[in-house]
């Protein structure tokens, strides 16, 4: 690895222009930065990672809960403590509050294109996306006929 203090003191010190000691101090500076933001990103995705581990975990958890515990119940109180701790229980009254599919449809990190009726898709086709099985062979129904 580099030493930059050891470079930075070279470059300060010398007294021929071959490369000049502005570039070289411009580069060390740019190195530093570079370095301190790699560690921050390092630091992040640690984060990141434990914190996904941790809602696997609780799922895990859950789902022993259910089947081998004290049942559904409390199982279910697993994935409510994890969401709430953190304030992210769903807001029931928001668009689609009440229809998991589409809540999980609309929310995904990468949403499908909406279906033609309006709706959040789960299905995707090439570039269209459908919120059922039925509405997906409606449009097939509807290109084929067009054809």
């Amino acid at each position: 690895m580099i030493d930059l203090d050891k470079l930075e003191t070279a470059a300060r010190a010398a007294n021929q222009p071959s490369i000049s000691n502005a570039e070289i101090l411009e580069l060390t500076a740019e190195v530093r930065r570079l370095r301190k933001d790699t560690v921050r990103r390092l630091e992040l995705t640690k984060t990141i990672s434990e914190a996904l581990h941790d809602n696997i975990v609780a799922m895990q958890s859950a789902i022993i809960e259910w089947q081998h515990g004290r049942g559904t119940e409390a199982g279910l109180q697993w994935i409510v403590n994890t969401l709430m701790g953190p304030g992210q229980l769903p807001d029931f009254d928001a668009p689609y509050g009440k229809n998991a599919q589409l809540w999980f449809n609309e929310h995904q990190a990468h949403p499908f294109p909406r279906c033609f009726c309006g709706n959040p898709s789960h299905i995707a086709t090439d570039s269209r996306g459908y919120c059922s099985e039925e509405h997906a062979r409606q449009d097939a129904t509807r290109t084929t006929a067009s054809q």
